[in-house]
């Protein structure tokens, strides 16, 4: 008795059956098995959980993501071990926290003014040895900053590459997407 965005539609009187933690499919009621415990919500609508992909997290952050209907968040520069101690407890099962998404600290070229949540590479060898070591204390993706000078943001583009991970970046300085 939902309704549930499908797509780019929002459907009425749909049921989302759930197996576990997880959702087994969207369908017409009728389709449901008979024996199956429901919960009517009453022609409320459920929407999927939200994403913030730009977040730099606090801990007082966790309850407010929750009551926002966040679900996931992508931490976009912040210290790399408070990160990391960050996504591992968030992120284990039994925690009620949103998915975290770590890129650890912003790889910038030294002209930001997030000097505790970024690291300063003026040169390609230094850009790919930041990515090396974040990788290596396991990062998941790996944010550029405005200040990064093209050398440096190709040598961090293709070291992260390299190791498959996805990167984001503020390119408004040095580096031009269009071109």
């Amino acid at each position: 008795n939902g309704r549930v965005f499908i797509g780019d539609a929002l459907r009425d009187n749909l049921a989302i059956h759930v197996k576990g933690d997880r959702i087994a499919a969207v369908c017409e009621p009728s389709a449901l098995p008979p024996d199956i415990a429901c919960v009517d919500v009453g022609g409320r609508s459920i929407v999927p959980g939200l994403i913030d992909v730009h977040t730099h997290s606090e801990e007082w952050h966790l309850p407010l993501f929750l009551a926002h209907g966040v679900t996931s968040v992508r931490d976009t520069g912040c210290d790399l071990e408070v990160a990391l101690d960050r996504r591992e407890r968030w992120n284990q099962p039994d925690v009620v926290a949103p998915r975290f998404v770590c890129c650890g600290p912003l790889i910038d070229g030294g002209g930001a003014p997030h000097k505790r949540t970024m690291v300063v590479a003026t040169t390609a060898a230094e850009g790919a040895a930041y990515v090396d070591q974040f990788v290596a204390a396991g990062v998941d993706q790996i944010k550029m900053y405005a200040w990064l000078d093209w050398p440096a943001f190709e040598a961090v583009l293709k070291r992260s590459q390299h190791y498959g991970k996805f990167t984001l970046a503020h390119m408004q300085n040095y580096v031009d997407a269009r071109k």
